[in-house]
């Protein structure tokens, strides 16, 4: 057995296999929540220097400890794995409500997020739109803020 013939989630029915997309979804979109914030916490504003600044070391496979030591990308290169994790991401998460759990909606409102972190703001306000009138969920009023549950 391969190292990554361990990690294999058998499927049988396809409902194995939306069960099995739907995990491979919300990791790849909680990798791409970590690598934002790194770019966040440690990088300079992407919009001071168009992300030429340090990033984030990244790192998408499992490695040796000896491979471990990596030199930091730049801030464009970690938002570029942001993109791209929830690019491969969003098709294989489910659409219902998950609390607690990424989900498609909550992986696109990351996606908004970072857009406008990136300063694309058109892509940014489709994003966003396509949450507020489409999901499950429902924008609470100002006053009603505090009792949400």
């Amino acid at each position: 057995m391969t190292n990554s013939d361990r990690w294999r989630l058998p499927t049988s029915t396809s409902s194995d296999v939306a069960v099995k997309n739907d995990i491979k979804g919300q990791a790849l979109a909680t990798r791409a929540l970590v690598y934002f914030d790194l770019a966040r916490t440690y990088g300079y504003p992407f919009t001071s220097d168009n992300g030429a600044s340090l990033g984030a070391v990244i790192i998408t496979r499992t490695v040796s400890a000896s491979e471990s030591r990596q030199p930091r990308s730049t801030v464009a290169k970690t938002y570029e794995q942001v993109f791209s994790d929830l690019e491969t991401a969003l098709p294989l998460l489910s659409r219902s409500k998950n609390t607690g759990h990424m989900n498609y909606w909550s992986a696109k409102l990351l996606q908004a997020r970072a857009y406008l972190y990136t300063a694309q703001w058109d892509k940014a306000l489709t994003a966003a739109q396509e949450v507020i009138t489409s999901s499950p969920y429902t924008l609470v009023s100002r006053a009603n803020y505090l009792n949400y549950l």
